[in-house]
């Protein structure tokens, strides 16, 4: 569990069930800050066909900075690689100047996505990306959602935002259970930890549909 100057994160394993697929990170901008949380399921697609195993999906590359994934891990593990080797060589020297360095940052995971995207397009990921307030003059965090293509998203306190295979079995609670301008930081992780939970049963996801 991290907690970084109002943004919250957290990965969890709520089942030792390997039958589930359902994968889900979900990103919210509560009243009081930004909330990352997801499973640790991972899918890495192998030559020999998918394989899944239980790894952190969010996390830390610069201070203040977390991003959490949902997607194919290799691809991903590539893009960390990337921005961390971006931020040792260039983000640092301006640490100074922390606005200025987020929309470096903003901007180069822009790049890297779409620079994939033409190279991986069978291996797609997306990513959330959760801001601490110092980086910011209204000392608010801030959530920002990725597209495959690079595209960005700012994320605002209407409703949040969820991304992997599970996302589609979890719209109804969303939209029923928040509140916006009024859900705190413990009350969507609250949320966010039976919606896990939820879409790790296949006995549950299974039999539900939609519209």
């Amino acid at each position: 569990m991290i907690l970084l100057e109002s943004i919250f994160s957290n990965d969890y394993t709520p089942f030792d069930n390997d039958e589930s697929e359902m994968t889900l990170i979900l990103g919210a901008r509560c009243i009081d800050g930004v909330v990352l949380i997801g499973d640790r399921r991972v899918t890495q697609t192998l030559s020999s066909g998918p394989r899944y195993v239980y790894e952190d999906k969010i996390t830390g590359e610069i201070d203040g900075i977390l991003t959490g994934f949902a997607g194919d891990q290799g691809a991903f593990e590539v893009f960390r690689t990337k921005l961390r080797v971006y931020v040792t060589t260039k983000i640092r020297e301006d640490e100074k100047n922390v606005g200025h360095a987020l929309d470096q940052l903003k901007l180069k995971i822009s790049e890297i996505q779409y620079d994939f995207y033409s190279k991986y397009q069978q291996r797609p990921y997306r990513v959330l990306m959760g801001a601490s307030s110092k980086y910011f003059a209204s000392q608010k965090s801030s959530l920002y959602l990725y597209e495959t293509d690079g595209r960005c998203f700012p994320q605002n306190e209407t409703l949040p935002v969820a991304i992997g295979s599970g996302s589609s079995h979890i719209l109804y609670f969303l939209k029923r259970y928040w509140n916006p301008n009024k859900t705190t930081m413990n009350e969507f992780a609250q949320l966010g930890d039976f919606l896990i939970r939820y879409v790790s049963d296949d006995k549950i996801t299974s039999i539900m549909v939609w519209d």
